[in-house]
Parts: C-alpha cells; sequence; structure tokens
C-alpha cells in the first residue's frame, strides 16, 4: 500500500486546491518565476497548456494526495511527442513531503502504468543546474539527448525506453 494516493484532476472541482499548491510550493517555481501567478495564469499553464498539434484530452494532471491533503501533483502528456510515447511536464511534491521516497514510489507507478498501456518511451525536460532533479532523473534510468534553451534556463531534455 502506497502512503498516497493518485487521481486524476478537474479543473472545475480542483482548480483552487491545486492553485493553493502551486502557492505553497513556491521553491520550486520560485526559482524560474518573478512574481506570484494569478488563478487565471495557473489555469492556463497547468490546465490548458499543450504544444501544437496535441489535443487537450491527451493531458493528464494528476493530483498526488496524502488522505484529503493535495501533496503534488504529476502533469503527462500521453502519445506525445509520437504515438506509444508519453512526455513528463511535472512530478511536483510540497516540501514537507521531500526526502521520503515519494518521488521516485510515484515515478515508478506512473512508468508501470504506462507499460501496462503499451508506451514504449518517456520523455522529459529538466533545467540543467538543478542539481537535484537532474540527479534524481538520472537515478530513475533516465538519459540525456539535448539541451536546449526556454525561458526558464537552459533544459536538457531526458528519455527513457520503457521496454
Amino acid at each position: 500500500m502506497h502512503p498516497y494516493n493518485l487521481r486524476e484532476l478537474t479543473l472545475a472541482y480542483d482548480e483552487q486546491l491545486f492553485y493553493e499548491l502551486i502557492l505553497t510550493t513556491d521553491d520550486y517555481f520560485s526559482d524560474y518565476q518573478m512574481t506570484i501567478p494569478s488563478l487565471e495564469e495557473v489555469r492556463s499553464e497547468f490546465w490548458l497548456d499543450v504544444p501544437s498539434n496535441t489535443q487537450l484530452s491527451q493531458k493528464k494532471l494528476l493530483g498526488i494526495f496524502s488522505g484529503n491533503e493535495l501533496v503534488g501533483f504529476v502533469d503527462v502528456l500521453l502519445d506525445y511527442p509520437e504515438s506509444q510515447s508519453a512526455t513528463l511536464g511535472y512530478l511536483v511534491l510540497h516540501q514537507k513531503m521531500r526526502e521520503q521516497g515519494w518521488g521516485s514510489l510515484i515515478y515508478q507507478q506512473i512508468e508501470t502504468q504506462l507499460v501496462q498501456n503499451n508506451y514504449l518511451h518517456m520523455r522529459l525536460g529538466v533545467i540543467t543546474d538543478n542539481l537535484p532533479a537532474y540527479h534524481f532523473w538520472e537515478k530513475m534510468g533516465f538519459t540525456p539527448y539535448d539541451t536546449i534553451i526556454t525561458d526558464y534556463g537552459e533544459q536538457t531534455n531526458m528519455q527513457k525506453s520503457l521496454k
């Protein structure tokens, strides 16, 4: 039994709860944001933003709950950038839930579900100078394949075969 549960978040039911989580995980975003985001900005970035040629239905925003408390989230795009590939946008945990092994357990659960649904690859991007995150994803078996410059700085794109 996991110390958490995952469930898909819905804009209609979970928007305010999700917004409050974003505001309380300020260390995760403060390195990359100049101002506190508005509810509308959070809605736009986390609920409605998908790459071109991608349907909103491919985006899954999963809440990580400890009991009834939202303590993190996972953002994943299915069949992106191609069929049978998934792209992880975010895996965020509240500060009080870090360093307890939850990140590894959650990622492994997501990977298991993808494998069961015949996904072959997983991709993600990590800000290159975010060394704890970079090393975490290396530990999860991801390898870098290129770097790009984003609004948040240099990003290393990483991938993993799920076969």
